[in-house]
């Protein structure tokens, strides 16, 4: 399932490839609505990584490819590539945008799971455990949250004269300090360092019940706090109505809110997949 919200461009992805699924959250390069992000061939920064991904990710499975490892490193140097052909530089991050991620390989015996970012994977055990992953950029987000809003009161709910601020002061400089380094997020953006940072484990297949993969426009950011919150909020929905469940609720909170935050409502994309009882 996926939805465009608000955004004017589609970024995001549904990866549907067995034995791989996921989703692809793409972000442009840092700027400004007047300006825009950067294009490559009429494609946005944030849309590159989807278009690498959604074409070479099936000639790689069909070729015998089902590391899952190896198939997002392939990914990430295709989006490489893809950047360089445009004199676009991997080591400045917030020119060239990037993907955040959350996906998976299905197997006989075990789920492979990488995520980056602050795309996510939960999961629900047959024995009634769950988990997820956390939200690498959560801290960062949290506190821009905050700026964001405040810079909106200055501009009295202007999101233009927003940006032209919040851009080059706040986003730039954390783009380049965070995106793949210490203590920052794995992005998909060509950078050879994105294995240092993602999250990378496995679970038995036969111990599954649930397993979901969603962007973060799919949750309110403060259900995102923790792995145990993002959990128990996710689920509750999730069991009482599903997908759309979830999304109705995230709908209702970014009502409330959207005269503070950058957006109405963003875009979001989710996998979900049931496990047969053995």
């Amino acid at each position: 399932m996926e939805g465009r919200g608000s955004a004017e461009r589609q970024e995001d992805a549904v990866l549907a490839f067995p034995p791989v699924f996921g989703v692809l959250d793409g972000v442009s390069n840092v700027y400004t609505p007047d300006i825009g992000p950067a294009l490559i061939d009429g494609r946005s920064t944030g849309q590159v990584p989807r278009d690498v991904a959604l074409k070479l990710l099936p000639k790689l499975i069909n070729q015998g490819k089902h590391s899952l490892k190896e198939l997002f490193l392939a990914v990430n140097t295709g989006i490489a590539r893809r950047f360089a052909q445009a004199g676009l530089c991997t080591k400045h991050p917030d020119e060239i945008g990037g993907a955040c991620f959350a996906v998976a390989s299905i197997g006989p015996k075990t789920v492979e799971i990488l995520q980056g970012a602050d795309s996510f994977a939960l999961w629900k055990l047959k024995d009634g455990t769950s988990g997820a992953t956390p939200n690498q950029l959560y801290q960062a987000d949290w506190v821009e949250d905050q700026i964001v809003a405040w810079l909106l009161k200055q501009h009295n709910g202007n999101r233009s004269k927003m940006w032209k601020t919040y851009s080059p002061n706040f986003f730039a400089p954390r783009v380049r300090k965070f995106a793949n380094g210490p203590g920052g997020y794995a992005l998909l953006n060509g950078s050879p360092e994105v294995a240092k940072y993602w999250n990378s484990f496995s679970l038995p297949r036969r111990n599954l019940q649930t397993l979901l993969l969603f962007t973060d426009g799919l949750v309110p950011r403060e259900q995102t706090a923790s792995p145990e919150l993002l959990v128990s909020w996710t689920l509750e929905r999730y069991r009482k109505g599903g997908i759309q469940k979830i999304r109705k609720a995230a709908w209702e909170l970014e009502e409330a809110h959207k005269a503070e935050t950058y957006i109405d409502h963003p875009e979001y994309s989710m996998v979900a997949i049931e496990f047969l009882q053995t």
